[in-house]
């Protein structure tokens, strides 16, 4: 299966709207939206695609914000501009902030996101971002309330298994990729499995301000074809 990565256009939005569908129900990103990011910051929205029979595989966006107050309530749809970014993108942004991250539910467990997010990383290298920013799920949390023991968000967020990774799989795979928890976030996004909680994480830029941040962000690229080659 040949695979290729490349920024979304706007002939891609029929196949996006199927794959938002099959990834997050009524919850996933319609034409308005997908259209919108992609006029807005086409660099900002990035797929992975089969190339024989053009089949979206997965489907990563963001936007540039220029500072993020970690004391007010953080909602999704007030971040984003309700999913547009039209009004919540800042072209001249210090940071990046993750939109959303899908991959359609036969392709998962590939890699294919941690490939995708590195796409984000050779973004952020190459202009300069202080650091990424994402509201995660924490999709266990209802599953470990009625199975398992009452807890408070803030206490489930740091529940570790034996093997001390944390418990929560989607804050779990965060984690090795770098993130770090900030804060929890209630009524974040409507997802049954959080109850509605997400996480604000983050991960700074460790060559923020560095020179020949071109060629770094191309050997971040030399690394994506490592990955993708090592999963298909």
């Amino acid at each position: 299966m040949k695979i290729e990565v490349r920024e979304a256009s706007l002939k891609d939005i029929n196949s996006l709207i199927k794959l938002e569908k099959e990834v997050w129900g009524k919850e996933g990103a319609d034409k308005e939206k997908i259209s919108s990011r992609i006029r807005t910051f086409k660099k900002g929205n990035i797929i992975l695609k089969e190339q024989v029979n053009n089949n979206i595989l997965g489907y990563i966006s963001f936007q540039y914000v220029n500072s993020l107050d970690q004391n007010k309530k953080i909602r999704w749809f007030q971040i984003t501009d309700r999913g547009r970014i039209e009004k919540s993108h800042c072209r001249n942004g210090k940071f990046i902030y993750g939109i959303n991250l899908s991959i359609h539910p036969e392709f998962r467990n590939r890699g294919y996101g941690t490939f995708l997010m590195l796409q984000v990383w050779k973004n952020m290298i190459k202009n300069n971002k202080k650091g990424v920013y994402l509201g995660s799920r924490m999709p266990g949390y209802k599953d470990y309330l009625e199975n398992k023991k009452k807890v408070t968000p803030e206490e489930y967020v740091k529940i570790k298994r034996p093997d001390n990774k944390l418990y929560d799989k989607e804050l779990r795979l965060y984690r090795s990729e770098g993130f770090k928890i900030v804060k929890v976030i209630d009524n974040y996004f409507p997802d049954p499995e959080s109850l509605n909680y997400g996480v604000l994480i983050y991960r700074k830029n460790p060559f923020w301000n560095w020179p020949m941040r071109e060629a770094l962000a191309w050997l971040i690229g030399l690394i994506n074809i490592k990955i993708i080659r090592t999963f298909i």
